[in-house]
């Protein structure tokens, strides 16, 4: 009777095993499955010309390319630029439309968390100003 148990034991165990084995390899089967689906899309979209719309990264990728795209803006704006003119007899002296640009700039980037359409937002009115007012 002992022998029978020990049997019976190891072919549960091993039965559970196969199970576990054979499901992981379905799952990964059919995520390579999507993946190149997803991947067949695209490129038949790209070649009818169609707009292809960029995969989705992963959240952890995205923030720390926010934080990189963040830094390298505070990098290029930090400490110079257009908020060292506000108050000043030059910025007094400028057009209402220059004045316009650098309140755009100042409104912005004078946040402790500058976000990506700050940045945008704020990079649009330095090169206006840059255009008209220079």
């Amino acid at each position: 009777m002992a022998r029978s148990r020990g049997t019976t034991f190891a072919v549960a165990v091993l039965a559970i095993v196969a199970v576990a084995l054979a499901a992981m390899v379905a799952w990964r089967s059919s995520k390579h499955r999507a993946e190149r689906a997803v991947t067949e899309k695209i490129e038949a979209a790209a070649q009818r010309g169609d707009t292809v719309a960029a995969r989705p990264l992963d959240p952890k990728a995205a923030e720390a390319r926010e934080h990189e795209e963040a830094r390298a803006f505070a990098e290029r704006h930090g400490g110079s630029g257009l908020k060292q003119l506000v108050g000043t007899e030059h910025y007094n002296a400028l057009s209402p439309e220059c004045r316009g640009f650098i309140d755009a700039y100042v409104e912005a980037t004078d946040k402790p968390d500058v976000s990506a359409a700050d940045r945008q937002r704020a990079e649009e009115a330095e090169s206006r100003f840059g255009a008209s007012c220079t």
